[in-house]
């Protein structure tokens, strides 16, 4: 709100030696505020407490109040419409509303001092309800919906914390620390840069409450971890570890020794490394509430294990995750947990499982704003595909992965054995595409968005590709083609994956990827397609 006063002096005093457009923007706002309705006219104010829009229910929450009651605020937002004032957007049968940025601006102009820090205040309230919200939403059915919420509302989390960092009372500085410390943000809300950048403010601000602390630094902690920054990671984690046990904190606790355990094992010691996250592990056997970060430990000593050599014991921490997460609804853990079986079957040599696993993952990736996650399983199938003999693909998809690493942080974590071992991938896809074919489909992946390189991982093609194809099969991949073949003779998926040597998961999901890709619904309907009649049949 506080920037909008050099626009709004050319709105509300004007240019008189300004262009004409300038003359002729003020009027036309000026006009609108004096046709709308004194309860409009409150609201509009009011109303210029968000960033990039907001819904009813916010509306009748942050801006409801004398003269404008919760239950006038529908009528006074429909009024704000047909003025103009306000925008109306549908997605997916949620309503929301916005307004241009100098209408918003015009509308702050209304407000005193101190009706601004109220509504501030209230803003950053609501937000911090909503992260709160999202926590408690984590692990249940309700999560996709509720990281939506996080997305939708990225302005507003900014504004929020900004309002926090410029109040800085006892109030808002608890309520902006606690909403900056909260540890997957990065996975929904913001980048992995942004929320170290609001984690290391608070950090730095006087006044943040002690109990806050600690989950602050093992948050910080996290994402250096994450970004490759394993020194630094160290010290962090560390102070983290030490302000939890002053405090009691066992929650905290776990998770900065969680943390250290990741950060460790990434830099080449198991050992250590493992002993850290068992300590974290049995801190959480005695906090079962505290399921989402729980379900990372067991993630990452899969991940443990699985460099080990220890496929079992990998394999038995991503089962239990994949188990919790499926029954619970759950979908952004379950992606991991799909992935770490992906880890192990490759691993153990199973290259078509890795493949249709991390295929899985990224699909269900989809869902989320994950760069970190969709990077390590784009970097997985990549290998999958080399291993398999996909060199294009491959080279394709490392070339992705590379770039999307290089946004947020390290290759791989800054990890040398987990680089060492992108480098055998990387060298059998050189080895099969030559050199000049693999710099041109690196370079290619290089260029791909996140939107386009899930659309190219899981085959899809831009809906003119698939117009010009006449034979729907030419978008299956050589194993899907061997699984339709199957299916048309009347196969069960028991009955493929023994003749194929696959899992039954594995094979349920190219059934899945092969009815998609056919534009059919039910597996009947493959013997009915021309390619698997009879006659068609090889």
């Amino acid at each position: 709100l506080h920037d909008a006063l050099p626009i709004l002096s050319l709105l509300t005093i004007g240019n008189r030696g300004g262009p004409s457009r300038h003359r002729s923007l003020h009027a036309t706002v000026d006009w609108s505020y004096d046709l709308c309705t004194t309860e409009e006219q409150i609201l509009w104010a009011r109303l210029s407490v968000f960033s990039g829009g907001f819904d009813l229910h916010m509306a009748e929450n942050i801006c409801a109040g004398a003269p404008v009651d919760a239950s006038r605020i529908l009528d006074a937002l429909s009024g704000l419409i047909g003025k103009s004032v306000l925008q109306r957007t549908v997605d997916d049968g949620r309503i929301r509303f916005g307004m241009l940025e100098t209408i918003r601006q015009f509308g702050a102009s209304k407000l005193t001092a101190e009706e601004r820090s109220d509504l501030s205040i209230g803003h950053l309230r609501w937000c911090a309800d909503l992260v709160r919200a999202t926590r408690r939403s984590w692990t249940g059915s309700d999560q996709v919906q509720a990281t939506r919420r996080l997305r939708e509302n990225r302005a507003n989390l900014r504004a929020a914390l900004q309002t926090a960092l410029t109040d800085s009372t006892h109030e808002t500085l608890d309520l902006g620390s606690n909403l900056a410390a909260m540890w997957f943000l990065w996975s929904s809300a913001f980048s992995v840069r942004e929320q170290r950048m609001w984690v290391t403010e608070f950090l730095a601000r006087d006044g943040v409450p002690d109990d806050v602390m600690p989950r602050l630094q093992a948050t910080l902690g996290l994402l250096q971890t994450m970004q490759g920054e394993r020194t630094a990671a160290v010290g962090t984690l560390n102070a983290a570890v030490q302000t939890a046990r002053e405090h009691g904190d066992d929650a905290t606790l776990a998770f900065a020794l969680q943390t250290q355990g990741l950060n460790t094992y990434l830099g080449g010691d198991f050992v250590t490394g493992e002993r850290s996250l068992s300590d974290a592990l049995s801190l959480y056997d005695a906090h079962p509430d505290i399921t989402d970060l729980m379900w990372t430990a067991h993630i990452e000593m899969g991940m443990l294990c699985s460099s080990n050599g220890e496929t079992r014991r990998a394999a038995d921490n991503f089962e239990f995750v994949y188990t919790q997460a499926s029954a619970t609804g759950e979908k952004w853990m379950l992606s991991y947990a799909v992935y770490g079986l992906g880890l192990v079957a490759l691993v153990r040599g199973h290259h078509d499982e890795a493949i249709a696993l991390a295929i899985e993952a990224l699909e269900l990736k989809r869902a989320f704003d994950d760069t970190v996650g969709a990077t390590l399983v784009t970097d997985l199938l990549a290998w999958a595909e080399s291993a398999a003999g996909s060199g294009e693909r491959a080279a394709v998809l490392l070339g992705a992965a590379s770039s999307m690493w290089d946004s947020f942080g390290a290759q791989l974590y800054g990890s040398e054995h987990w680089v060492q071992r992108r480098e055998v991938y990387e060298s059998r896809a050189r080895a099969t595409l030559g050199e000049k074919a693999y710099a041109v489909a690196h370079r290619r992946g290089e260029s791909l968005s996140m939107a386009e390189l899930i659309g190219y991982a899981l085959g899809e093609r831009s809906q003119e590709l698939k117009e010009a194809s006449s034979d729907p099969t030419s978008r299956l991949s050589p194993r899907e083609m061997d699984v339709a073949r199957l299916v048309a003779e009347g196969l069960s998926n028991r009955e493929i994956a023994d003749r194929l040597v696959l899992s039954v998961r594995t094979v349920e999901g190219h059934v899945a990827h092969t009815l998609r890709k056919l534009g059919i619904a039910r597996r009947h309907q493959v013997a009915l397609s021309p390619a698997f009649t009879a006659a068609g049949r090889t």
